[in-house]
């Protein structure tokens, strides 16, 4: 080990001892003409190198090796673009000996300096632009250029190309309209240092327009208008937006109201309300068209019924209402109203057609009423109205007038007159109009036979017809008896009345008078007479006939019809003996008894009797003179039996 230790340095040694001439460099530094310069953009001499040592005369470069790298470590002779460049001195075999402390030093070129003059970018983008749509001239041109001013710009044949400038924009991610930053950046420039006059800039998307355009709405009359944004268009949305994309709240002006009148139509209508950060909104009005309201969607009440009264009847109005007002009447108004006698219905019975056009309302029946809307409403509504019959109660009357003739009583005739009393006698009409509810025969217009009853209360083809009844059956009058009086016909006989038949009249046929006359009878006084007897007349045996009874007897009026006695009245003189007294008389048509329909009264006769006549008759007498004469006496004829007496014979006798 220390052998070859002084090996090395006898080696080292040997220099100083055989070469005396060589520059020892030891202690030396190196010393270049320039420690740094500017890029030029074109080749730049390298710095003179000198060893320089304190006190010391200075080294040329001749006298060592130098040699020049750049930053890549490439042997250079001149340099050219901006970085450092090293140098490195050593020893030169021959020439100089030593290691220097410093072997190497840098040269340093400089960048030059490079100004990007930034732009605002121009013309604004509109909202829907996209980043990616950017063009180049947008990155370039239109953004930035590079400075022309010397100290400022590229320098001899270098520009972006060459030197490889590459400027980056950041627009950010914000492409809402508005004014937003977009920041420049550059690449690193070997031989440029790039500055920026404002490295930030501003760029400007404007809104996008957006037209709102009012579409044409049709409404009916009341309907409310509530604008919306089905009734608007929108033209001018990016792909992929609409209207819930913009804020505010869609509302509309308009001098169109609920209710506004079809007259005032079409009315203009302008949306707004609405906002947005992103488009300009514009907006174009449209037309509120006002069409009549169906009137058949209006709740009208239907017509009341009234009842018969011989006036006209047909309404006049209707009831219905609509945003709180009652309808009126007339062609200028909101509807009117027709008047018809026929309707054509559906299975269901909803009217769909009326014919027949009337001008009144009068007779009884169901009637229609055609509404049609005028101004604000359209359309036909249909409505039954009804005049019911006016109640009406036909009420027989009571007869009791009426006389037994024997035959059957028939309440009418055939005859004009007649027909006329049936009702002033048999019938009583209570609720008939005129209220005094009397009936004339104009009222009934003299019918006769099949045509009775026709009038203008009744149908046509209607009768009303009087009967009798006995017990509910029909019958006919001939007895003495209480008969109901029936009227009847049909329920819808009467053209305006609902007649309600009250059958409560009687006819009442009375009895009829036959008095029966006793005739007056005589005697005289003594003579036996038929009526002595106790029995009375019917017990004389002879004569028999009637005539001989009629015009001895008794006296007997009429009978009626076809009656006939069938049993002769009993005379008899009265108690006291100064009447003839009549009864017991029977009468038959038939083998009918009909003796109760007769008021059989007696009517006494007188019975006379006269003084009697008595005839004395002395008897004849003979004595002998001389002798006593016999007792005298008489005869008495004319006495009444029973009458002659002792007494009256010795008063005749003396």
């Amino acid at each position: 080990m220390r052998k070859n230790f002084l090996i090395l340095m006898l080696m080292a040694l040997l220099p100083l001892a055989g070469w005396a001439q060589a520059v020892d460099i030891r202690g030396y530094a190196i010393n270049l003409s320039s420690t740094s310069t500017t890029y030029t953009a074109s080749d730049i001499t390298l710095p003179t190198v000198t060893l320089k040592k304190t006190d010391a005369a200075d080294i040329a470069a001749a006298n060592v090796n130098v040699v020049w790298k750049n930053a890549a470590n490439e042997t250079v002779t001149t340099a050219h673009d901006a970085g450092t460049y090293t140098v490195t001195v050593t020893a030169k075999d021959g020439s100089s000996v030593g290691t220097l402390d410093t072997p190497t030093a840098t040269f340093v070129v400089g960048k030059a300096t490079l100004l990007i003059k930034t732009k605002n970018l121009t013309p604004a983008k509109v909202y829907g632009f996209k980043i990616a749509d950017f063009t180049d001239a947008d990155k370039t041109t239109n953004t930035w250029s590079v400075s022309t001013t010397d100290g400022e710009k590229f320098l001899g044949s270098d520009d972006a190309t060459s030197t490889g400038l590459t400027i980056s924009l950041d627009w950010g991610t914000n492409v809402n309209a508005g004014t937003h930053s977009v920041t420049f950046t550059a690449n690193a420039l070997t031989n440029y240092f790039v500055n920026f006059d404002n490295a930030t800039r501003s760029w400007s998307i404007s809104k996008k327009n957006l037209n709102v355009t009012a579409k044409n709405v049709n409404l009916t009359y009341g309907d409310a208008f509530e604008g919306g944004d089905t009734n608007v268009e929108f033209d001018g949305f990016i792909t992929g937006e609409d209207a819930s994309n913009l804020g505010g709240t869609l509302s509309f002006t308009t001098t169109y109201e609920q209710g506004s009148p079809v007259s005032g139509s079409p009315y203009s209508w302008t949306p707004a309300g609405l906002t947005s950060s992103n488009y300009q909104i514009s907006y174009n009005a449209g037309n509120i068209i006002v069409a009549p309201k169906d009137i058949d969607k209006l709740e009208i009440a239907d017509f009341d019924a009234v009842t018969y009264n011989k006036q006209d009847q047909k309404p006049d109005a209707i009831t219905a209402s609509f945003l709180g007002n009652a309808l009126e009447a007339g062609a200028a108004k909101d509807y009117t109203l027709g008047y018809y006698k026929n309707a054509t219905t559906t299975t269901d019975g909803k009217i769909t057609a009326v014919t027949t056009e009337l001008t009144s309302f009068t007779d009884a029946g169901t009637y229609y009423v055609q509404i049609d809307g005028k101004g604000n409403f359209g359309g036909k509504v249909y409505k039954a109205f009804t005049i019911n019959k006016k109640p009406l109660a036909v009420i027989t009357k009571t007869i009791d007038n009426k006389t037994y003739t024997g035959v059957a009583q028939t309440l009418v005739s055939t005859t004009p007159s007649e027909i006329t009393e049936m009702f002033t006698q048999f019938v009583d009409f209570d609720g008939l109009i005129p209220a005094s509810g009397s009936i004339t025969a104009d009222v009934w217009g003299n019918k006769t036979g099949a045509d009775f009853g026709k009038s203008e209360l009744l149908k046509d083809g209607e009768v009303l017809t009087l009967t009798l009844t006995k017990s509910g059956a029909t019958t006919t009058a001939i007895n003495v008896d209480n008969y109901t009086i029936t009227v009847s016909g049909a329920a819808d006989a009467f053209k305006n009345y609902a007649p309600q038949y009250v059958n409560t009249g009687l006819y009442k046929i009375t009895a009829k008078a036959l008095q029966i006359t006793a005739k007056d009878q005589s005697k005289v006084h003594g003579q036996t007479h038929l009526l002595d007897a106790a029995e009375g007349v019917q017990t004389i045996a002879t004569p028999t006939t009637d005539t001989y009874y009629y015009e001895k007897w008794v006296t007997i009026p009429a009978l009626a019809g076809t009656d006939a006695i069938n049993t002769y009245p009993v005379v008899k003189k009265s108690a006291d003996g100064k009447k003839t007294v009549a009864s017991g008389l029977t009468i038959k048509n038939g083998d009918d008894d009909v003796t109760a329909n007769y008021a059989i009264t007696y009517k006494d006769g007188k019975f006379t009797e006269g003084k009697g006549t008595i005839n004395i008759i002395a008897n004849s007498a003979s004595y002998t003179y001389g002798e006593t004469p016999a007792a005298l006496s008489a005869t008495i004829t004319g006495l009444a039996d029973g009458e002659l007496t002792e007494a009256i014979q010795a008063a005749v006798d003396a």
